[in-house]
C-alpha cells in the first residue's frame, strides 16, 4: 500500500503551528485536562494539527483548527475521523482502549523536520476493528494506558476512506 503525500506550504505551515499552540494554550486557560493515558507535548498538538489538515486537504473537508477543545469525543474531522500522527518510521497506528469503536482512525507521519514539509496518510482502520494489531501496556512516570498497535500493513488504503 502506498501512503499518499500531501505537501504543506510554508504558509501553511505557519499558520498551523499557531493553531497547533493555540490550541494548547486555549485548553490550558479553559483548564481543560488531558483525559488519562494521554502525555501529549505542544510539539504532538502541532504535528496533529497538520496532519489533521491534511487528511481534510486530501478528503475535500471543511477543516477547523477548533482552539481551546480536545476533540477526543467528536474527532478530528466531520464523520467522526480521529487522525493520529506519527513521526518515526515505524509506522503504527495506536488505538487506545478508551477510544471510541465507532470512529475511523488514520494513521498519518508527518515530516516536520525541515523543508519540504509533508505529511504521508498511510491508511485507515474503524475503531472497532482494533484487536487485529498487538496489544500493550505503557507504563511511564505518571502515564498508565493500554493500547493496541496496528501496523500498517493491516490498515485499510486511504482511497477506501469516504467521509
Amino acid at each position: 500500500m502506498n501512503p499518499i503525500r500531501i505537501s504543506i506550504t510554508l504558509p501553511e505551515f505557519h499558520c498551523l503551528a499557531i493553531a497547533g499552540i493555540s490550541r494548547r494554550y486555549g485548553a490550558l486557560v479553559e483548564g481543560l485536562r488531558r483525559e488519562k493515558g494521554r502525555f501529549d507535548i505542544v510539539d504532538f498538538d502541532v504535528a496533529g494539527m497538520i496532519a489533521e489538515f491534511a487528511v481534510a486537504k486530501h478528503l475535500g473537508l471543511f477543516w477547523s483548527p477548533n482552539p481551546g477543545a480536545l476533540d477526543t469525543n467528536t474527532g478530528d474531522l466531520s464523520g467522526r475521523i480521529q487522525v493520529k500522527s506519527i513521526d518515526n518510521i515505524v509506522l503504527r497506528l495506536i488505538i487506545r482502549d478508551v477510544d471510541p469503536d465507532d470512529f475511523r482512525y488514520v494513521l498519518a507521519y508527518t515530516q516536520l523536520f525541515y523543508p519540504p514539509f509533508y505529511v504521508d496518510l498511510i491508511g485507515w482502520l474503524w475503531g472497532y476493528e482494533r484487536k487485529c494489531g498487538e496489544r500493550k501496556h505503557i507504563d511511564m512516570p505518571g502515564i498508565t494506558q493500554n493500547c493496541w498497535m496496528i501496523g500498517k500493513e493491516k490498515l485499510e488504503p486511504m482511497s477506501s476512506l469516504v467521509p
